[in-house]
């Protein structure tokens, strides 16, 4: 398993579940989203013991931080049948395949969707210091189209440490672009 699978699973998931004695722990990591990027102090009693090694400071520590507070905000995640047979998360469940989701549903609904397609535009834009704010936005959007929608939230930890580096942004942002609107709904559909 690697580390950031780790983080994942070990610290994150559990907070989800249903017999958690300790959901206060959850509305602590959510205080962090009105600071970002400014860690914020109730976060780093939850956060700080499970990080990886290579995340102790910098762009990591905050991918790391951000995550558990958008998941905080949306505790629902991938159950072991939407995992594959490596027991790994789906690599193309990513935020542009659940806008296409979204847009699916919309569009089957007669509703108009190109302001969805803007929101998603704004978000593959988004500069790393904005990032936050527009995963935060995405996140709560998502969350109010359809509250029991799973993140995969190892990929999503992934593509924000990529976003701090333009190379593999361009890549991220290439994954989710292909993501939305590949699953587009055409004419026929």
């Amino acid at each position: 398993m690697s580390e950031k699978q780790s983080f994942i699973d070990v610290r994150l998931i559990p907070l989800a579940e249903k017999d958690n004695p300790d959901r206060a722990v959850l509305a602590d990591l959510r205080r962090g989203l009105g600071e970002f990027p400014k860690i914020h102090p109730f976060m780093y009693r939850h956060i700080q013991f499970y990080l990886p090694r290579y995340a102790q400071h910098g762009w990591h520590q905050e991918a790391h931080y951000l995550t558990a507070a958008l998941f905080a905000m949306h505790p629902y995640a991938m159950s072991d049948q939407e995992k594959d047979e490596e027991d790994q998360p789906k690599p193309w469940k990513n935020l542009g395949h659940h806008f296409a989701q979204i847009v699916r549903k919309e569009a089957q609904e007669n509703r108009n969707v190109e302001t969805i397609e803007r929101r998603f535009i704004y978000l593959l834009a988004a500069h790393p210091n904005d990032l936050h704010f527009h995963l935060r936005q995405a996140i709560s959007f998502l969350s109010s189209k359809d509250s029991e929608f799973k993140i995969n939230w190892y990929r999503l930890l992934s593509d924000i440490q990529d976003w701090n580096d333009s190379d593999r942004r361009a890549k991220v942002q290439e994954n989710w672009a292909k993501q939305f609107w590949r699953n587009q709904p055409t004419d026929n559909s």
